[in-house]
């Protein structure tokens, strides 16, 4: 049961990571921090619902959105 919650935070992540570059930013107070997060947390679901109001997936979203 837990793993399951813990899966959907790894993979927001790992995405986040690999494609929208949470890893190559050095941010150093904790409301920048907060600041950044927000605004990762509401691409990605942007990139989910936004595109075709139905759950498509990250990666899909994001590949429809970069076209448009």
């Amino acid at each position: 049961m837990h793993y399951s919650a813990r899966w959907d935070i790894e993979t927001f992540f790992r995405e986040t990571k690999r494609r929208l570059g949470f890893d190559n930013h050095q941010i150093y107070s904790i409301k920048g921090i907060k600041r950044y997060i927000y605004l990762l947390m509401l691409t990605y679901l942007y990139c989910i619902f936004e595109t075709t109001g139905d759950y498509i997936g990250f990666s899909q979203g994001l590949q429809l959105i970069r076209t448009d």
